[in-house]
């Protein structure tokens, strides 16, 4: 029997773990045990829940105003001892959280092999995302196994050197998450009117960028009265203040608590179209085909943009109003995107990737 440890500690992590994780209990001759390092702690179990996932270890790490270096240290030190006790003969991370990068330095400071999952998305700006694109070339660095989404990542891994024989193009397991939780029923009642659904949360945005992202969203709400903004806002702090101070007194702005997985992914389904700096969220309204805007300068999703399911339009604020405006007064311009995009996955993600584990 092969030891299996998988470590995560944030919602989308999990959001894009759960699949596999459901997949392995019955997958032989594999043992699973499944470490969270907390790093989002109040945020990240409700999706376990969601999926009936129990972890093994939980190194808690979360605490107030916690600083990234805080959290590489104690996530480090926390998965170490895990592997000590447990032994594993492969890590499994994901993505390009500090707690992926933070548990693979520790598996490569044993010499334990890691793999991989969405391995090989880039930016091109070791600043943008920030953290994320540094830890997701870093773990490249250190890990054995990489199970990319789509070619184009391959490609990525293969220009930084990475053995083609490591690489296994998989699709992306957010694409598998999306169908189960279509299974599911959601509670949320949505406006009758056409909405927007907005995310904003990247750590790299100032407070200057931020504001100018609402100021955007205050002017499209004024001059359209009509549609509603849907604005499940993050738990940080500048988010929560910002977002008050600019938004909340529109009327036709709905600033709500972060959304259950289903709840959102319900209003996904359902919105006119997306506003977001979030990477998953470009997948999966890829695939159900609802337009992305991306206020961010660089993309790691750049397939996505080159077959018109998402354009990334940055952070400033005329820019953001006139691209909001256009997929309201421009039909052409909304209609040619309103089809399904398999650039990302297919829903297959995580069967793939459980057969490479048993062979590897």
């Amino acid at each position: 029997m092969k030891k299996l440890l998988i470590v995560f500690g944030t919602r989308p992590e999990a959001i894009k773990m759960a699949p596999i994780i459901i997949k392995l209990r019955d997958t032989q001759p594999i043992e699973t045990r499944i470490c969270v390092t907390g790093q989002h702690k109040d945020m990240l179990y409700p999706v376990l829940s969601l999926f009936g996932i129990e972890a093994h270890y939980d190194l808690s790490v979360m605490k107030k105003e916690q600083s990234l270096s805080y959290v590489t240290g104690a996530v480090l030190d926390g998965v170490s001892n895990v592997l000590e006790e447990y032994a594993p003969d492969l890590v499994l991370v994901h993505g390009d959280t500090t707690s992926a990068f933070a548990g693979c330095l520790a598996s490569f400071y044993k010499s334990i092999p890691v793999a991989h999952i969405e391995a090989g998305l880039r930016s091109g700006d070791i600043f943008s995302p920030f953290p994320e694109e540094f830890n997701r070339r870093a773990i490249s660095l250190m890990s054995s196994f990489h199970f990319a989404p789509t070619e184009e990542s391959r490609t990525n891994l293969i220009s930084e050197g990475i053995n083609d024989s490591s690489i296994f193009v998989t699709g992306n397991t957010v694409i598998d998450t999306l169908l189960l939780t279509s299974q599911m029923r959601s509670e949320l009642i949505l406006p009758s009117s056409p909405f927007v659904l907005m995310t904003v949360h990247r750590r790299e945005h100032s407070d200057a960028d931020i504001s100018a992202i609402f100021r955007a969203v205050r002017r499209f709400c004024i001059d359209y009265p009509s549609l509603c903004v849907i604005y499940p806002v993050h738990k940080n702090p500048r988010l929560l203040r910002l977002s008050s101070q600019i938004l909340q007194d529109l009327p036709n702005v709905a600033l709500t608590p972060p959304l259950s997985l289903v709840d959102f992914h319900h209003a996904l389904r359902n919105c006119h179209f997306v506003l977001t700096d979030s990477g998953g969220v470009q997948e999966e309204a890829a695939y159900l085909g609802r337009p992305v805007l991306v206020v961010r300068n660089t993309t790691e999703r750049s397939e996505g943009e080159r077959v018109g399911a998402l354009k990334v339009i940055g952070n400033d604020e005329q820019r953001i109003y006139q691209a909001m405006s256009a997929l309201i007064t421009e039909k052409g311009n909304y209609k040619k995107v309103l089809h399904s995009c398999l650039a990302f996955g297919d829903g297959h993600a995580s069967q793939r990737i459980i057969d490479i584990l048993q062979k590897i």
